[in-house]
């Protein structure tokens, strides 16, 4: 009888368990195994052993917003570990490993409100116009980054006013009374970031109304070249012909004198004239007696017989009215403080006043 014997190749991955034995093997190479055959003489088995191995690969990347893997045609937006399976050369596994991480774009948005210019100090651009400016650029992370600039841009403004007024004049951009020709500015800040600034040309025509009062005489101190009105300030009426720089009263009263002058017209303050006949008040047509008095007074009238008797006190107010009929009227004045009271006779010949005295 003769030994036998059997060849066997194989080819596998990672690991080979022969059936002849039942051994694994991990390793490539030529195995035998040697036992007795069926007319007990030797038999031996030969394994002819390729062991091939499975391959991997791992690849970090870091991309922005997406990545397609060219492994396997995949897109991937979020960070992770991805895998992808196939058959290498050998006909073992091949793993390939995507290491991924997805870095995002920025951007940001600055609102600016400048004056006339602005500088932005992400570009060093100078900006004269308003309008949305962006600026692209790369973050931290290798991504783009966008800058937006939503600038509004004023400008200063002025503006220049020329008025003519009399004594004094209020701006009423300010508020302020100007007593005195001259240019004036005011600047005020629009919003926040430009100026304003206002100019006044003002031409003041100055009224003197100042009057003095010696004795009867009251005088004007007003310049050569003004024109004068003399008033009565108890009734307001203007007296006739009374338009010269002094005025000379005939009988006691309130008098205050109208002066225009360059084109502006002012009236000055009251001022009072009792010297005018203290013990009896006479004028051409009426007289009024006893002054002063401490009771009751006569009004007489002289070549008329009808008139009408008004009595003013000394604010001008209206505190008797009574019709003359007979050339003669009594008052009581007992009924009024004292003071100093303003009487006015008058028809459609005459109008006269008189000055009386309540002790």
């Amino acid at each position: 009888s003769n030994s036998t014997s059997s060849s066997q190749s194989v080819s596998v991955c990672q690991s080979y368990v022969w059936i002849v034995n039942g051994q694994t093997y991990t390793g490539s190479g030529i195995y035998t195994d040697v036992s007795t055959n069926g007319n007990g003489c030797t038999h031996t088995d030969s394994l002819v052993l390729t062991i091939s191995n499975s391959t991997s690969s791992s690849q970090p990347v870091s991309a922005c917003q997406s990545y397609v893997w060219s492994v396997n045609g995949q897109t991937y937006t979020t960070s992770g570990t991805y895998t992808d399976a196939s058959t290498n050369g050998s006909g073992c596994t091949r793993t390939d490993s995507l290491v991924l991480t997805i870095n995002n774009s920025t951007s940001s948005s600055q609102p600016v409100s400048a004056c006339q210019s602005y500088t932005w100090n992400v570009n060093g651009q100078i900006y004269t116009t308003s309008g949305t400016y962006t600026d692209v650029s790369i973050n931290g992370n290798g991504c783009t980054h966008t800058d937006s600039l939503v600038l509004t841009i004023a400008s200063n403004s002025s503006s220049t006013e020329i008025v003519s007024a009399c004594n004094s004049y209020i701006w009423p951009i300010n508020g302020v009374t100007y007593t005195n020709s001259g240019t004036y500015i005011n600047t005020n800040t629009i919003g926040t970031v430009c100026t304003q600034i206002d100019t006044l040309i003002l031409t003041l025509g100055l009224v003197d109304n100042t009057v003095t009062a010696t004795t009867s005489i009251l005088a004007s101190n007003n310049q050569f070249g003004a024109i004068y009105q003399w008033m009565d300030c108890v009734t307001g009426a203007l007296l006739a012909g009374e338009t010269g720089r002094t005025f000379t009263p005939g009988v006691n009263g309130t008098y205050a004198v109208i002066v225009t002058d360059a084109g502006c017209t002012d009236t000055s303050s009251c001022y009072s004239v009792l010297s005018v006949g203290i013990e009896e008040q006479k004028a051409i047509y009426s007289s009024v007696f006893p002054n002063p008095t401490s009771d009751n007074i006569t009004v007489r009238l002289s070549n008329q017989n009808i008139a009408t008797i008004e009595i003013y006190n000394h604010i001008g107010k209206l505190i008797f009215k009574e019709n003359l009929i007979n050339g003669s009227c009594k008052i009581n004045m007992e009924i009024y403080t004292a003071g100093v009271y303003t009487i006015r006779v008058y028809n459609s010949i005459f109008d006269e006043r008189l000055r009386v005295i309540k002790q």
